[in-house]
């Protein structure tokens, strides 16, 4: 596992493009709603849980 970071270092790096969309929705000026429809796993979860309103798919 060479991909592996080094002992102290954060697993998520500044630059990980994951990190860098959280950062930008979390400073958004604006609210930002997150429309759900189905489960949300792995980054996509923290993608929601970054946003201001989640919001269940219209029946």
């Amino acid at each position: 596992m060479n991909e592996s970071p080094g002992p102290g270092q954060d697993p998520l790096a500044w630059r990980d493009p994951l990190r860098k969309l959280i950062r930008d929705i979390e400073n958004f000026p604006a609210p930002i709603i997150a429309m759900i429809e189905g489960s949300v796993w792995g980054g996509a979860c923290e993608t929601v849980f970054a946003c201001d309103l989640i919001w269940p798919p219209m029946a």
